[in-house]
């Protein structure tokens, strides 16, 4: 499947100099994680204002973003070679599978010595799956693997449309606030209308 390119972005690829980096977002229960593959701390736009990723030197390895023009669902793996203390606190303490990643490709215009991202794309969105820590004498290194949100589809679903199932499920409202359906009355009926009669019409 063909992915489009902003102006900006094709725009940004037309300059004298530049640079080309990979980004990603890790979704926590808590916070936000952002690395990019260079080195600093980039500034980079969000719509509203900016969002500032941590560079890791170059140590970011991404690796399986395929795309098909099957519905099917294929995973990123994410490797972290030096990764911050924050993050092994993170993936030590916090649960991650299910959370949300974002994988983008970035430009940085070299040739007015920007210090800011000029331009950025999302190359893949997923859910974190599997976090291995690999601990070595002299360095240390986390791999992610990603999966689509496609990969819901191969799950079977346990809901049934019953009054308890019903009444044990809970949601989110728009403002963020859990919100429970224990007193739900939508299927309460709904096993009595197997044998229920209605009279239609005229009666003989």
């Amino acid at each position: 499947m063909s992915r489009e390119l902003s102006a900006s972005f094709i725009n940004a690829l037309d300059a004298d100099s530049v640079e080309v980096f990979f980004a990603i977002e890790l979704f926590f229960d808590t916070q936000t994680l952002r690395f990019w593959s260079g080195l600093g701390e980039l500034p980079i736009p969000n719509g509203a204002g900016f969002d500032v990723y941590t560079g890791s030197g170059g140590l970011i390895a991404i690796s399986g973003i395929t795309e098909s023009a099957d519905i099917a669902a294929t995973g990123a793996d994410i490797t972290l070679s030096a990764f911050p203390s924050n993050l092994l606190g993170l993936a030590l303490a916090e649960p991650y599978q299910g959370r949300k990643c974002k994988i983008y490709l970035g430009v940085i215009d070299r040739t007015t010595s920007t210090t800011e991202a000029s331009a950025l794309t999302q190359i893949f969105t997923g859910q974190m799956d599997q976090m291995n820590i690999e601990e070595g004498a002299e360095t240390s290194a986390i791999q992610l693997k990603v999966e689509s949100r496609l990969i819901q589809l191969n799950k079977p679903r346990s809901l049934r449309y019953t009054s308890a199932n019903q009444k044990s499920r809970s949601g989110v409202d728009s403002s963020g606030n859990v919100i429970s359906f224990s007193g739900d009355k939508g299927f309460d009926f709904v096993e009595d209308l197997q044998d229920k009669k209605f009279g239609w019409g005229r009666s003989a």
